[in-house]
């Protein structure tokens, strides 16, 4: 069966080799593009202490309080060494700032003779712990704003504000100078009317006031700071900020010792309403909280607190209360025995998750029912804290301040989607695209970033809930989820939307429930023992991978068992073990004790509550695997196929899942992964690291099956089934590590092992992360044909700095981090300056090329390759005879290959290595020096032209740093960046195309000649013309014409090898980066280009766009920049019409070309608007799409409705084929 051509791009575009290849988001990394909330939004904690009697010492033996109380060893005052008041036993001394010499306060203690310990009274306690507080120089406090009250206002009923709430600032600031003033100027006595003063607290936040004829002295307005009131004193002036915005944070903290009194329901209830500014208020609220005494206040400081939280208080805000029990009276486990004050602290303070009191645990599972444990809406929500000294006092504040973050950021769920080829259809793509949803977590020490597959149908070339055109989309214009819509793999009606914890892959993977407890997934990894009876990741070609465990249907206990006796497992660390068993769905704690033996401690999951660890997909595209397929009598493909999807993701699994209904398969996990004591966090959900998060198996995957052909039936019934007898798959980690694998997935459920090549093995000792999708194809080496890949050498963590310079010296350049000192320094070469042929059946080395000691050699190949490799197969005989590349410094290569040879001998396989040029240059051809080079991360894209009676091959590329994607706008707008300042001075990326009339050349492949007469090779930016189409517009396509290489009579200075066009100028040829409406550099092209009917589609990265969502809420996890497409005539870079010598601009279709601005209001003169394609870094992908050709046709794929329209055709030519 023959391919058309359409069939034959499509493969290409998507696998990147055969004849023509037209090749198909962890520290800076394009993962940059995703921005947390930062510093933005003001967080407001107005401290309410406790200074009541109980908080110090009596002037004489009437009662045992504070030190007394606290501490078990002073039985009485009496065994305390001489004192100062009289008839007591207490010291005292005096402690001086150690910021600001003119402030001091005094601590009283208790010391006995023969013991060096202090025993501080409570306030002592508190005072240490507030200044400990004040002189932090934790950047977080430095924007809070903090505030001061205290109770009672010396009359046993009332609350004070002290000190209005502002920034903190320095650790020298004025208010902190302030705070500590009021804070040693605290002395312990009278009551403690904590319902009164929390009432004052709030009032403040609020903006109100407590002055009434029924609140009476219970009120504190009179007798607090007029620095906290309004002008005319007739209410507090609110330290909130009069716009909210999503991540502030405001909260009520109040501290107290002991059992609140001198209140009562009436008397709360009035100043509560007061403050609220309502009429009257009730303290009668479901699943509240009892009163310990009939003048606590506990019940209504329950209702009060809710009411706080809810967004109908005054600043239509949800206003926080955090509750620390300092001293004896808090002390405790929570359970049933403790005080009523107690649970009603615990209660009244307690966070949403993760408290004693909490509804639910920290994972956000619910918590088990007791009588201290909170209803789902909580109340005050902002923590509670038992404290005892004054670090406890400290780190409370803290946490109330940091609580105040949490629950206020809504996750983002985003992604791209692309259509899989269909192996067994030569004319076109699948009718099904699968959107790789994830939630990133941009500013958490989060591991793990949680993600999904889901797939859809395809109407219209856009993503649907079914196969109608009256289908609801699955995405808006923005690229979000729509609501109520469930993929293909979910379930009917659960509104499983944009969740990547609901429907798609996530939701069917086998997992240990209480329905099901022994249900298990097929979990893989290749760890053997070598013959030294230690750990190797090195296993023999198809040996079978080790499963874990090695048993089906495991309960806990089997698995447990297992792990520990099986004699590799048995070589895991402990910690190791427990990550293995949280992957396979049994929630257990991260540590290398011994795994657990009470088995009941160990909580099952329930349906649809799962904790199972998945991680995002940003840059492994989901590769479709047909395992089997029919056709008819009529040799026409059924649409009853065997198929299966494989993926990576961030975690750090491998999975192959049906097609059909998303069930998983296998999942392996890579040795690298588990070896790696980081990224082997986020086998576990919630994980963090201050190393950032883990980037797994997110890589390019390819598959490679080997089909046989069985005929079932006779005549018209007869069927001729396809039966995949090989189905072998390869891929890499990217910046999971420096490892590629081979995978033997014949059986679904049974991966086998072919190989590992690693940077730790000799022959790819140059090897950096590995980057590149294998190229798959066929060489003949040393007289025999072998199935090979072909691999870029990978990548350099020293690229992350977008100026890093090879020869450099950066061990005195403060700005660069230790670790780039010691690694980037005086590098005479980078990691993965090299090229490999590998064996795809055993993963030998056949042949590489590099700079130096490589099969063959090239001094310049000094950078980095991290592209695809392009191939081209320039005699139609199956082999691949050349390969392009481009590097990181800015040049592209090629490589000259000799398939000629058909027995062993002397005679290379490889020819040459030649640079085709270096585009690390100025317009004048001389050498960028300063780090300012273009970089090419994705691979040429390669078509053969007949044009004007020249035969040549265009090879196309796009630069764009991948690494930094924000590096010239990365500040000013509360972005992201890995730099501390955007960088100036840098050059436009371009689309550079390049005519080479070498590769056509009958002996280039078997002459060996030194001195081999070569057009195309060290060309330089000056060799090639800018702007083709402003020669064209403002001349002739003749003057363009007779200056390049395949059209001059005879070789110049003036020669010209191919043209380059900047991605932020227009058709006009205008550069609209001129560092004022957009910077110069910022504009990327960071996806492979398509060349298909004689235009080349370039997606492009505007890190400056904000037209989908052009009022960011900075406070909300969000995508920086937007993604568009731009348009270029092939080959000349210039839309022309006409034929022979009658050949004119097309100016129609010329406009549409280049930069094109995403609303009209930007618009320039000659310019089309086009709205950018989505938000973020994303590709271009193919859907189908009805056509009158008679094998369909193709659109570009979109979010509401596909673009364009390219018909298939498909033709018989006969054609005569043997063997060379």
């Amino acid at each position: 069966m023959k391919k058309t051509y359409l069939s034959y791009l499509l493969k290409v575009m998507m696998s990147g080799s055969i004849l023509v290849a037209v090749p198909s988001l962890l520290q800076a990394s394009d993962l940059q593009i995703y921005a947390g909330p930062g510093t933005a939004g003001q967080k407001t904690l107005i401290m309410m202490l406790d200074r009541s009697g109980s908080m110090g010492v009596l002037a004489d033996n009437s009662a045992n309080h504070s030190i007394v109380a606290d501490y078990p060893d002073i039985f009485t005052y009496q065994t305390c060494s001489s004192g100062v008041y009289g008839r007591t036993k207490y010291s005292t001394e005096t402690v001086t700032d150690s910021v600001f010499s003119d402030i001091s306060y005094t601590r009283v203690y208790c010391k006995q003779r023969n013991n060096p310990k202090f025993y501080y009274d409570r306030l002592s306690r508190l005072k240490d712990g507030m200044f400990a507080l004040l002189n932090s120089t934790d950047a977080k406090l430095e924007k809070a704003y903090i505030g001061l009250g205290y109770y009672s206002a010396e009359d046993s009923v009332s609350g004070v504000i002290k000190v209005p709430a502002k920034p903190l600032g320095a650790v020298n600031s004025a208010h902190r100078k302030d705070l500590k003033k009021a804070i040693a100027a605290l002395s312990a006595g009278w009551s403690t009317p904590t319902s009164h003063a929390y009432a004052e607290a709030a009032a403040y936040l609020l903006g109100t006031t407590t002055v009434s004829t029924n609140v009476g002295n219970n009120s504190g307005f009179s007798k607090s700071t007029d620095t906290a009131k309004n002008l005319g004193r007739t209410a507090y002036s609110s330290p909130l900020p009069t716009t909210a915005a999503t991540c502030d944070g405001q909260g009520v903290y109040i501290l107290s010792d002991g059992q609140p009194n001198n209140t009562s329901d009436t008397n709360s209830a009035n100043i509560m309403a007061k403050a609220l500014n309502q009429s009257s208020f009730s303290c009668d609220v479901s699943n509240g909280l009892m009163n310990s005494h009939s003048g606590s206040g506990w019940k209504c400081m329950g209702a009060f607190a809710r009411s706080l939280y809810a967004e109908t208080n005054p600043k239509q805000r949800p206003i926080q209360t955090a509750f620390v029990g300092f001293g004896k009276e808090f002390e405790g486990a929570m359970s049933s025995s403790l005080s009523v004050d107690t649970r009603n602290a615990c209660q009244l303070g307690s966070a949403k998750e993760g408290d004693d009191c909490s509804f639910y645990n920290k994972d956000k599972t619910e918590k088990p029912n007791t009588i201290f444990r909170n209803s789902m809406t909580g109340f005050g929500n902002g923590g509670f804290f038992q404290a005892k000294d004054a670090v406890d006092v400290t780190n409370s504040v803290l946490a109330a301040l940091n609580n105040l973050d949490t629950g206020t950021i809504e996750p983002l769920t985003t992604g791209a989607w692309s259509v899989p080829i269909d192996d067994l259809n030569p004319t076109g793509v699948t009718s099904y695209g699968y959107v790789r949803a994830f939630q990133p977590r941009p500013g958490s020490t989060d591991v793990l970033w949680a993600g999904n597959l889901k797939k859809y149908d395809i109407v219209n070339g856009a993503l649907a809930e079914g196969t109608s055109t009256t289908s609801s989309l699955v995405l808006d214009n923005k690229g979000k989820f729509n609501t109520g819509i469930n993929d293909l793999w979910g379930n009917v009606g659960a509104d499983e939307g944009g969740s990547v914890y609901k429907g798609g892959a996530y939701k069917n993977i086998p997992m240990p429930i209480v329905s099901a407890p022994t249900q298990v997934r097929n979990l893989y990894t290749n760890f053997k023992l070598d013959t030294n009876d230690n750990l190797t990741s090195q296993l023999s070609k198809g040996a079978n991978l080790l499963r874990l465990p090695e048993v089906a249907n495991s309960t806990l206990a089997t698995t447990i068992t297992n792990l520990n006796e099986n004699a590799v497992t048995s070589k895991f660390t402990n910690l190791l073990k427990r990550k293995i068993l949280n992957y396979l769905g049994f929630k257990i704690d991260l540590n290398d004790t011994a795994l657990p033996t009470d088995l009941t401690t160990v909580p099952l999951q329930e349906q649809g509550k799962e904790w199972n660890s998945l991680g995002g997909i940003s840059h492994s595209l989901p590769v479709q695997v047909t395992y089997a397929g029919v056709l008819n009598s009529d040799g026409e493909l059924q649409s009853a196929r065997s198929q299966s999807i494989l993926f990576g993701t961030m975690e750090g699994g491998l999975h192959l899942v049906d097609a059909d209904t998303g069930a998983e398969q296998f999942a392996f996990i890579p040795s690298d992964i588990l070896s790696d004591p980081v990224q082997s966090l986020a086998l576990k959900k919630d994980e963090t690291s201050t190393v950032g998060v883990a980037a797994g198996t997110d890589a390019a995957w390819v598959a490679d099956p080997t089909y046989k052909y069985e005929q079932v039936g006779s005549g018209d019934t007869a069927v001729t089934k396809i039966v995949a007898e090989k189905m072998y798959v390869y891929g890499g980690l990217r910046m999971g590590g420096s490892s590629y694998y081979g995978l033997d997935i014949t059986t679904k459920t049974s991966p086998k092992f072919l190989f590992r090549i690693s940077a730790d093995q000799s022959a790819y000792s140059r090897m950096g992360q590995s980057w590149s999708k294998p190229v798959l194809g066929n060489i003949r080496i040393n007289g025999v044909i072998k199935r090979v890949m072909f691999i870029s050498g990978g990548y350099d963590t020293c690229y992350e700095d977008p100026r890093f310079k090879l020869g450099t010296d950066y061990t005195a350049d403060a700005s660069k981090s230790p670790t780039f000192q010691a690694q980037c320094s005086n590098r005479t070469e980078a990691k993965g300056n090299a090229v490999y042929v590998v064996d795809a059946e055993t993963g030998d080395r056949l042949f590489w090329v590099s700079n130096t000691n490589a099969d063959k050699n090239n001094a310049d190949m000094k950078h980095s390759i991290v592209s695809d490799i392009s191939t081209l197969d320039t005699d139609a005989d199956g082999l691949v005879d050349h390969l392009y590349f481009g590097d990181l410094g800015g040049q592209v290569f090629r490589v000259d290959l000799n398939n000629k040879n058909k027995t062993s001998n002397n005679e290379s396989f490889g020819v040459r290595v030649v640079k085709v040029a270096n585009l690390a240059t100025n317009a004048a051809g001389t050498n960028i020096t300063n780090g300012n080079n273009p970089r090419f991360y994705e691979a040429p894209t390669l078509t053969m032209h007949r044009e004007q009676g020249k035969r040549f091959v265009l090879m196309t590329a796009a630069s764009g740093d991948r690494s930094s994607p924000l590096d010239v706008a990365p500040l000013g707008r509360a972005r992201p960046s890995s730099l501390p300042t955007a960088l100036t001075g840098q050059l436009a990326n371009n689309i550079y195309a390049i005519m080479d009339t070498d590769a056509l050349k009958k002996d280039l492949n078997t002459n060996y000649a030194t001195d081999y007469a070569l057009a195309i090779k060290d060309l330089t930016l000056a060799s090639l013309i800018q702007n083709p189409q402003v020669i064209v517009r403002n001349s002739s396509f003749s003057t363009l014409k007779n200056q390049l290489i395949p059209y001059v009579a005879t070789v110049t200075t003036a020669t010209r090898y191919g043209w380059y066009r900047s991605l932020s100028s227009n058709s006009q040829g205008t550069e609209r980066a001129n560092n004022s409406y957009r910077q110069l550099g910022g504009i990327k092209a960071f996806e492979p280009l398509i060349a298909i009917a004689n235009t080349l589609v370039a997606t492009v990265y505007d890190p400056e766009s904000e037209i989908i969502n052009p009022n960011p809420d900075p406070c909300q996890v969000r995508v920086i920049g937007e993604t568009y497409r731009q348009y270029y005539c092939l080959p000349f870079g210039v839309c022309i019409t006409g034929t022979g010598t009658n050949v004119t601009l097309n100016n129609t279709v010329e406009n549409k070309t280049g930069y094109r601005p995403g609303r009209d209001s930007d618009k320039v003169s000659g310019e089309t608007v086009s709205p950018p394609v989505g938000q973020g870094i994303l590709g271009s992908t193919f859907a189908p799409k009805d056509s009158d050709g008679n094998c369909g046709g193709l659109q570009l794929a979109d979010n509401l409705q596909g673009t364009g329209e390219w018909k298939c055709i498909a033709q018989t030519k006969p054609m005569n084929w043997y063997a060379k």
